[in-house]
């Protein structure tokens, strides 16, 4: 076993080496094992280190210039840990005497070997050490019997060298960065949240205009921001109102409109979220129970759909065929069959981690040698794109059978299989396309979440479901396994979902048709939970034979349709308005 000073003169002398090493090398016989007894070698260096050692030096490996003058250079060696050193050094004047320090051998019969290292310390100097942050040993409280001082009187041969901590280090200027109010309260929303909280901004806005122009004599209405913090119950309410009639954006065109009461519930909290953010004031439910009547009315009054959405879950036995059927469809063409490997993964991850694409969560997912199928197992498909990718540090991994081939060394637990940093920005999701003509995969470019919401719907056609397939149906089958496997707890599945409240998942995730075998619970019989399982998942609905897309008599029908001819029409007349005219209103 290395010695320790060896050891830490082989870990910094790389660095500092021209000086570090006449430190260390005056204890040539200090030997300790490395045995784990970190203690021990932080009482023993603390406690060496700490003596302010004084001499001269002058190397370009420090980055320092040294003028012509006689310059003495203090050196504070401190220790944190072992494997840590901070070192600091300070210019004094020329004009100060040059310190040294005098290194006195033992006798050979002395009971030690060890040289005694004499040198002056001031009680500033102890004071400037007082301002570091580790908890380092004093000095003057280890006692060693192979320590001797020298007598008084030479200690007036010895010179003081004194400085204040400031010179050591200088504090950082408050400049640059931005300030608290320069930070958007929306920096950690999802996109998704940040454009329905906008638009419902730039409605208030266009409602405040209207206002101006039916009521003048009101002058709030006026400063958008002003008319939000004086507004009353009332205006709030005729403000949702507004918003159900409208029928074309700021552009002009043509927009979707409210047909969903949970819809119309999101703009009423977006709109509370936009008058917390002016007032800083939370519009509470007994403060907004009048505006929840004015919406229960509203409701009624324009036919909302109150309906809620379906949450057909998807399961391990919807995803498995689901991916065969990705894998050897030719009815979706793509450029690569790389994209198809892309897919598969994304569901195979949906299916296991529970995720949706704004709240990931880190999990081990230890590989099942005797899988149910390999289509969805996702160290088959993660690593398959990884060895693709040649993304490895060691380029001589190509296959999986070569990783299986690794040992994990005596003594560890794991072994990492580091990555190349050059290609540390690549994606896993990345995006394919045609590069004057030949199809290339942009790996440094992400997938757009449109590209694969499109290619879920594709394929869940393909595959014969009912209704568009989305990615969140992952979350309402597994989350619901997950929920009741006994094995997870109430605050573990709201890790895993990243919900706060458990009320989240039984609002908005849970699926609405229950899967409960009601007869057999009540009759006093073991319910039959693949069965009642089948009924209530993805594939229940599958048909092939449903079209996907329209025939040519249906388009012809489509084509002289009574509505579209008298849209085309009408489209014809403002054209010929606007050339005679140049009005830029018709254009909208």
């Amino acid at each position: 076993m290395a010695s320790l000073s060896q050891h830490l003169v082989k870990m910094v002398s790389a660095r500092h080496g021209p000086f570090l090493f006449r430190i260390f090398s005056l204890f040539p016989q200090l030997s300790l094992s490395l045995h784990r007894d970190y203690f021990f070698a932080h009482r023993l260096f603390s406690s060496l280190l700490r003596a302010s050692l004084v001499c001269h030096f002058c190397s370009p490996s420090w980055g320092c210039t040294v003028p012509k003058k006689s310059v003495t250079d203090r050196l504070l060696v401190t220790y944190q840990p072992l494997h840590y050193f901070a070192v600091l050094w300070s210019h004094f004047s020329a004009s100060a005497p040059s310190p040294s320090l005098q290194f006195r051998r033992k006798a050979p019969e002395s009971d030690s070997g060890e040289d005694d290292i004499i040198a002056a310390i001031s009680s500033d100097s102890e004071r400037g050490d007082a301002t570091y942050e580790t908890d380092l040993t004093e000095l003057e409280d280890v006692s060693s019997p192979r320590k001797r001082l020298r007598p008084d009187d030479n200690l007036a041969l010895e010179p003081e060298v004194s400085f204040d901590a400031g010179e050591l280090y200088e504090d950082p200027l408050d400049e640059g960065g931005v300030n608290l109010s320069e930070i958007p309260e929306d920096l950690d929303k999802a996109p998704g949240t940040i454009e329905r909280r906008e638009r419902i901004e730039s409605r208030w806005k266009r409602y405040c205009v209207s206002q101006v122009r039916n009521r003048p004599n009101e002058p709030k209405w006026r400063e958008a921001e002003e008319a939000l913090r004086q507004a009353s119950n009332n205006n709030m309410y005729r403000f949702l109102r507004w918003c159900l009639q409208l029928e074309r954006g700021e552009d002009g065109r043509h927009i979707k409109g409210i047909n969903k009461a949970s819809t119309f519930e999101t703009d009423w909290k977006n709109l509370r979220c936009y008058y917390q953010k002016l007032t800083k004031i939370v519009i509470n439910d007994e403060d907004g129970s009048e505006i929840r009547r004015g919406m229960k009315y509203l409701v009624q009054e324009f036919g909302l759909d109150t309906q809620p959405g379906k949450k057909t879950p998807v399961y391990i036995e919807d995803t498995a065929p689901f991916n065969e059927t990705i894998l050897s469809t030719q009815e979706r063409k793509f450029h690569l069959g790389f994209q198809r490997i892309q897919v598969c993964l994304f569901n195979s991850l949906g299916l296991f981690t529970v995720h949706r694409r704004n709240a990931l969560t880190t999990f081990a997912l230890p590989e099942i040698v005797y899988g149910p199928s390999l289509v969805i197992c996702p160290h088959t498909l993660l690593f398959g794109i990884l060895i693709h990718a040649r993304v490895f540090r060691n380029q001589g991994l190509t296959s999986k059978a070569q990783l299986r081939k690794l040992f994990i060394s005596k003594g560890c637990e794991q072994l990492l299989v580091p990555l190349d940093p050059k290609k540390s920005e690549w994606y896993i999701f990345c995006k394919t396309e045609l590069v004057k003509g030949v199809p290339t995969i942009q790996r440094t470019i992400q997938m757009p979440k449109s590209t694969m919401s499109t290619f879920l719907v594709t394929f869940g056609e393909i595959r014969g479901w009912k209704g568009a397939f989305h990615a969140h149906q992952f979350r309402y089958g597994s989350g619901k396994v997950i929920n009741e496997s006994g094995w997870v707890s109430k605050e573990q599945h709201m890790l895993i979902m990243k919900h706060a409240s458990p009320r989240t998942f039984l609002n908005h995730y849970h699926p609405l048709q229950l899967d409960t075998d009601m007869i057999r619970v009540i009759c006093g019989l073991d319910p039959d939970v693949e069965l009642m399982r089948a009924v209530t998942r993805q594939s229940r609905w599958r048909d092939t034979r449903r079209p996907r897309y329209l025939t040519h008599e249906q388009r012809t029908q489509v084509e002289y349709h009574p509505e579209l001819e008298e849209a085309r029409r009408n489209l014809a007349k403002i054209r010929a308005q606007y050339e005679e005219t140049q009005e830029p209103g018709l254009l909208l």
